[in-house]
């Protein structure tokens, strides 16, 4: 008896320390705390790489289970970054050293042409995905970009799974991206939310599902309607500063605003495989003061060009906006061979002050994209057809204008989100008298308006070889007028009742 009873002391002995033991080890191991450091829209700002470095990298030190996901658009916007040879080679080398998990594309990733992101995509430490575009090679117009992943599946240290998606905007009209089309040969491009939406099995794959995506926060806010499978949604392309992450429809969206002024910051509790805790935030980085001494000696160097600091002309006053910049671009693209008008996206201008002093980086962050100059022969009314276009498209105006001023005329809109019908455009010259609509004008824009932009025009445009900026450069070097008639309104708008 004794025996037994010690036999059954002592295994009831090891029953209770295996069962404490098991709950310590394997209670603890299930439940675990991970970190998801965020960036979008970047456009080539690299001077607060260093601080935000030392934000990573101090976390990764108390806890091992630290990502890192970028949400496009890293490209065009700082000439140190777009003219260094190669193009967008200071933006890769920052982003292999703050070890990025991975990066979705982004519009704007496209912009140098396929050879250099081919080339950034081998160089890249890290995945590029997009699942809305599927690449079409061939001879003579082909792709020549690898398929990018739709999505990937990272682990924590203890075996969590975390799937990204990847999906990018395409616009309404031309259903790409909000780049060159001459950059998108050979790619076909579905709507992302539509493709995001055959990816909902990845909820089951995994134990968190993240959307990395650049669709802009009205199209997160979409998503998020469409596929409640979602935990979280990483965006960008809108340039949204969302300082306090909401939940939509159950998932957490955020975005980091642009030009690295601020780093997101996603703390998850996962308990037993499940998220039993989610927030989010952003870190403004103008408020860090530590930087990491290798980051900044890298952003240094890639800095030390004194070239991009040389003055190139002094203006009388500061331009301010996009209708003076807008007014002084046009001006410039007017004077090649005397054309009678020209016309220059908002958009394209990336800058919002230029002056007194303008240096040659100024030029080239207010003007990143390399636009080549366009000639059209277009009467008045092939000219109105371009301005309808851009105005309903817009909701508003869009194109910056030299040598005419338009006037819109304007009556209530009927159809959801357009608040404006287009009656009639007039057009004048410079002097107030309208257009003669027998004749035929010299209109001076540039290739992406050609490009992307509906008009009609019977004749199909000459490129005149001439790339904007240096064109802008060359302008301000000579001399020209730049301040005659910056101050002065060139479009109007009417609102006249039916």
């Amino acid at each position: 008896m004794n025996i037994k009873k010690h036999i059954f002391t002592a295994f009831l002995i090891v029953f209770i320390a295996g069962l404490f033991f098991s709950t310590l080890v394997f209670g603890a191991s299930r439940s675990e705390t991970i970190v998801i450091f965020h960036m979008n829209d970047i456009h080539a700002q690299i001077d607060n790489f260093a601080k935000i470095a030392t934000v990573i990298d101090n976390e990764r030190k108390k806890n091992p289970n630290v990502f890192f996901m970028n949400a496009g658009d890293n490209f065009s916007g700082n000439p140190v970054v777009d003219q260094y040879i190669p193009k967008g080679e200071p933006i890769l080398q920052l982003l292999n050293r703050l070890k990025v998990n991975v990066l979705e594309l982004g519009n704007h990733e496209f912009d140098y042409g396929q050879e250099i992101l081919k080339d950034a995509m081998k160089k890249a430490r890290y995945p590029m995905i997009c699942a809305n575009v599927k690449v079409v090679p061939g001879e003579g117009g082909g792709a020549i970009l690898p398929q990018p992943k739709p999505y990937v599946i990272l682990k924590t240290k203890k075996g969590t799974k975390i799937a990204v998606l990847g999906v990018i905007q395409t616009e309404k009209d031309s259903h790409i991206p909000s780049t060159h089309p001459s950059k998108l040969k050979g790619l076909a491009f579905s709507d992302g939310i539509d493709a995001a939406q055959q990816y909902r099995y990845l909820k089951k794959k995994s134990n968190i599902f993240i959307a990395l995506t650049h669709l802009g926060a009205d199209g997160d806010e979409v998503l998020a309607q469409k596929i409640p499978e979602l935990d979280i949604i990483v965006g960008g392309h809108s340039h949204t500063t969302i300082r306090d992450p909401k939940e939509t429809n159950g998932v957490l969206i955020t975005q980091a605003g642009s030009n690295a002024k601020f780093l997101g910051r996603i703390e998850l509790t996962v308990t037993n495989g499940k998220i039993t805790g989610k927030k989010g935030e952003l870190i403004d980085v103008a408020s860090l003061a530590v930087e990491d001494p290798e980051i900044k000696a890298m952003i240094t160097k890639f800095n030390d060009n004194p070239e991009f600091n040389r003055i190139i002309t002094t203006l009388p006053m500061e331009l301010f906006g996009p209708d003076e910049l807008g007014n002084l671009i046009t001006d410039a693209v007017r004077n090649i061979d005397q054309l009678d008008m020209a016309f220059h996206n908002q958009g394209g201008i990336r800058l919002d002050r230029l002056g007194p002093e303008v240096r040659l980086k100024n030029i080239y962050k207010m003007l990143p994209f390399d636009n080549d100059i366009v000639l059209f022969e277009m009467t008045p009314a092939e000219i109105k057809t371009l301005l309808q276009h851009t105005y309903r498209k817009e909701n508003g105006f869009d194109l910056k204008v030299s040598g005419i001023e338009y006037t819109v005329l304007v009556t209530p809109g009927t159809e959801p989100g357009k608040p404006f019908k287009v009656k009639d455009i007039e057009l004048r010259d410079e002097v107030g008298n309208l257009l003669d609509e027998s004749k035929t004008y010299k209109v001076g824009i540039n290739d992406y308006i050609a490009a992307r932009y509906t008009f009609t025009h019977r004749d199909p445009g000459k490129a005149l070889k001439t790339l904007l900026a240096p064109l802008l450069i060359d302008y301000l070097q000579k001399g020209g007028d730049v301040c005659k008639n910056i101050k002065k309104i060139r479009t109007h708008e009417k609102e006249v009742n039916e």
